[in-house]
């Protein structure tokens, strides 16, 4: 692995890292591979790295990408976009956030159907309403 560019952004409280990643003979590695692999060389744990980036030159067998390194998971989640926090996280972690959120939607998509049920009662069948009278 070459770091291209390393940079502190004191004002959102983050290391920015641009790197390169050979893998000869080897397709591109798995993200979570990379986050151990730029943790150990930052001396860092792999929660507090987010790839941003992370994509293969075309016909060749590096990878380039973007990561930034985060002092905590809070500030990273208020800072990130929530595609990218989640693409970051651990397979489990992953799949047991996104159950967990599909269960919450499920409620509220099912309290917004009862409550335009209770606005259509009062209302009538349109077929009882007179149209174009004054």
């Amino acid at each position: 692995m070459k770091i291209v560019k390393e940079s502190f952004n004191r004002l959102l409280g983050r290391m920015e890292v641009r790197f390169n990643l050979l893998h000869p003979g080897a397709g591109t590695p798995k993200r979570f591979e990379v986050k151990e692999t730029l943790a150990s060389k930052f001396g860092r744990k792999p929660e507090e790295i987010y790839i941003i980036r992370y994509e293969t030159k075309t016909g060749t067998q590096i990878s380039e990408g973007i990561c930034h390194i985060y002092e905590n998971k809070e500030l990273a989640r208020l800072l990130l976009p929530k595609h990218v926090f989640y693409k970051n996280l651990p397979p489990e972690e992953r799949e047991a956030l996104k159950a967990k959120e599909e269960g919450e939607k499920g409620k509220e998509k099912g309290k917004e159907k009862e409550k335009e049920k209770e606005k259509g009662k009062g209302k009538g069948s349109p077929q009882s309403q007179k149209v174009g009278s004054p």
